[in-house]
């Protein structure tokens, strides 16, 4: 890579809607403004991550497209202080939803998706570089931002649900019950169904969305199991199987229709509505806001965590690559019995 500095002058920040725009179009014209290798490296590349991978990359490449053709350079081979141009721009945008400064992780995803651009290319590329580990170290010192999760949906809180549920159900039985109380408590029976197979085998969403009744298979116990076919960290669809438990097998039964195609989806729903349904569900249990389409999946991280399963087993029961979300989601629980905890603990009452 080359060792000249780099300065230039920034985009007006006014003008960033059609700097985006602009983005896009030069990150279309890339890949596929000609049939060739590019195009065939870049459909590969599609084929082999999720769809929301894709979509945030192509956003990240959006904007450090367009910001390489106002700076006069190219997109690749990026030299670490194009680079280091870059993060010094994204430092001072805002996201468009919050109107706050662009989180660090934000700007960490990005030099990832630079990565990858480049890796589709064929060319080697690096982000140790000390000029770009210091100018994002800069941002980070500097930030008050704490990356915040949605809230893990635990045990009580499904039980929480099912509790709607079956009040649901309860009103629908009543003689006076009318076709809304029945809607109401078909709806709260898949809500169940989703929030307690998504906790059992620790889904995301899209994984749930894709769950087909081929893939449920009922065990002599009363227990169940569930085959992934793909997910984020098997894009080459090995598959895994995991343990569905005899009260998510009697929820998913009370929704199979009967003659059930095998190969019908579950619960036919996109990956945005369950994500919806699962945030609507803990509404109506009196949750309150903080969940989303993620908290079943954490909130069983944080349940196993609380039962001392170490970080290694949670993460090979949820499909995660590494142990690193699964230390960050379950930090409360690791907290709770760390050795301070533990001091106290060992204290008599009259010292606590």
């Amino acid at each position: 890579m080359p060792s000249n500095i780099m300065i230039v002058e920034q985009p007006d920040r006014a003008l960033e809607p059609q700097f985006v725009q602009r983005g896009e179009q030069a990150v279309s014209r890339f890949f596929l403004g000609e049939e060739g290798e590019r195009a065939r490296r870049f459909q590969d590349w599609i084929g082999n991550h999720s769809a929301n991978t894709v979509r945030t990359y192509r956003t990240q490449w959006s904007n450090y497209f367009a910001w390489c053709e106002f700076a006069g350079v190219d997109p690749v081979p990026a030299s670490p202080y194009q680079v280091r141009a870059w993060i010094d721009f994204r430092k001072g945008q805002t996201n468009p939803v919050t109107g706050k400064p662009i989180a660090p992780n934000t700007i960490s995803q990005g030099l990832a998706a630079l990565k990858a651009l480049h890796e589709i290319e064929g060319l080697q590329y690096t982000n140790d570089y000390p000029e770009i580990k210091n100018a994002l170290g800069a941002i980070r010192r500097k930030s008050d931002h704490v990356q915040r999760q949605a809230r893990g949906l635990q045990l009580e809180h499904a039980y929480a649900i099912r509790a709607v549920a079956e009040d649901a159900r309860r009103r629908a039985r009543r003689k006076r019950a009318t076709a809304a109380d029945h809607r109401r408590a078909d709806r709260a029976l898949v809500d169940v169904a989703i929030v307690f197979l998504a906790r059992d085998c620790l889904l995301r969403r899209s994984e749930t969305a894709a769950l087909r009744w081929s893939d449920f298979e009922e065990q002599s116990d009363g227990s169940g199991r569930i085959l992934i076919r793909k997910s984020k960290t098997d894009q080459e669809g090995k598959g895994q199987v995991r343990f569905v438990s005899r009260a998510t097998v009697e929820a998913l039964k009370r929704i199979r229709p009967k003659g059930a195609d095998p190969e019908a989806s579950i619960f036919g729903l996109s990956s945005s509505t369950i994500g919806a349904r699962v945030k609507r569900a803990c509404e109506r249990g009196g949750l309150g806001e903080a969940f989303s389409g993620h908290s079943c999946r954490r909130g069983m991280a944080q349940d196993l965590a609380a039962k001392s399963f170490n970080t290694a087993e949670i993460a090979d029961a949820g499909g995660w690559a590494s142990e690193g979300m699964v230390v960050l989601y379950t930090r409360h629980e690791e907290a709770g019995r760390g050795a301070v905890a533990r001091f106290h603990e060992g204290l008599g009452p009259s010292e606590r």
